[in-house]
């Protein structure tokens, strides 16, 4: 899937680094992201935002924006059959991480 077809199938569903692991999404500050050039506008009360923290999935997010790890993710969960939520989206993110 490329981020053109997620955004075509999840309009409202944005990745975004963070700076720190967020465990609340609604306790999240601009201060804790890191935007990245694919980063889509985000929407207050209309985005979804997942937070990809660079402490969890360093390799990863050096290696490619957080749009295209969590496409990456949402993509391996299709696959799998997987429901797409932000458990299933970070164990496929550790299971890339562990090839860095």
């Amino acid at each position: 899937m490329t981020i053109d077809e997620f955004k075509k199938d999840y309009p409202n569903l944005a990745f975004v680094k963070s700076k720190i692991r967020i465990e609340e999404l609604g306790g999240m500050k601009d201060e804790n992201f890191i935007f990245d050039d694919d980063t889509p506008t985000l929407v207050k009360n209309a985005t979804t935002v997942m937070p990809l923290s660079i402490t969890d999935f360093p390799g990863v997010l050096k290696s490619m924006s957080a749009m295209e790890a969590g496409v990456w993710a949402v993509t391996k969960c299709q696959e799998q059959g997987w429901e797409i939520t932000r458990d299933n989206i970070e164990s496929c993110l550790s299971n890339l991480e562990m090839d860095f």
